[in-house]
């Protein structure tokens, strides 16, 4: 949330000012305030994404997309600033998204490796003196009682 507050409250001075006094024709200046408010509205909705895959575990998914927002928004902040036009490294427009990306990825990875290990551990605890027991009836396949008759 900081991160819009941020690019509401304290970028338009800085950046749409200045692109107005430019002389640039209105729809070029017009396209670039709806670009803005765009990209406020994916961050905000990185913002949900990350907070229902905290809040539950089987909203993860949200936080992928998210990371991949996040990823896909580093790579056009990077890649213009590098390939284009270096004065986009004197503003905030590539730092942020990457940082983001990279957390919100290595927490897929301890959820997944979370995910993993305690599945390893019910496998584990499945077998009993060598025995496979099925979860649902609490009984051993092979067991004949476990076997319903029609």
């Amino acid at each position: 949330m900081l991160g819009v507050a941020t690019h509401e409250w304290l970028g338009p001075p800085q950046m749409l000012g200045p692109l107005e006094a430019s002389g640039h024709a209105p729809d070029v200046l017009w396209r670039h305030h709806f670009s803005w408010h765009v990209y406020t509205v994916a961050v905000l909705a990185m913002v949900v994404m990350f907070a229902l895959a905290a809040r539950r575990r089987e909203h993860v998914a949200l936080a992928g997309i998210a990371s991949a927002m996040s990823a896909a928004f580093a790579i056009i902040g990077i890649g213009l600033a590098t390939f284009v036009n270096a004065a986009l490294w004197t503003t905030p427009a590539p730092y942020p998204s990457g940082p983001i990306a990279i957390i919100g990825a290595l927490d897929l990875l301890l959820r997944a490796k979370s995910h993993w290990m305690s599945a390893e551990r019910r496998t584990l605890t499945s077998c009993h003196k060598g025995v496979l027991i099925d979860h649902k009836s609490n009984r051993r396949p092979h067991d004949r009682s476990a076997r319903r008759i029609s």
